[in-house]
């Protein structure tokens, strides 16, 4: 099964902020999943590659919380 995650940004120093935040835990994916991603622009696109599983599903749902932690403690700074 392949996903692609597509995730767009208001401007080009949040994207390049996430992108390196979430690059760390994309290294270590389990054994039989491919991840891949890379920044264009202000938009991250994601692919995955493995089998339909809970394992995968576990992989997609940790991007997705690691994201989303990214984008919210750099708001939170900002408004420091």
């Amino acid at each position: 099964m392949e996903l692609q995650l597509v995730f767009e940004f208001s401007d080009r120093l949040l994207a390049e902020a996430v992108n390196a935040a979430i690059a760390p835990d994309n290294a270590g994916v389990p054994q039989g999943q491919q991840i891949s991603q890379k920044l264009i622009g202000e938009r991250i696109e994601i692919r995955l590659n493995g089998e339909p599983n809970e394992s995968l599903l576990y992989t997609v749902e940790d991007i997705f919380e690691k994201e989303l932690l990214c984008i919210q403690t750099i708001r939170a700074l900002q408004q420091c």
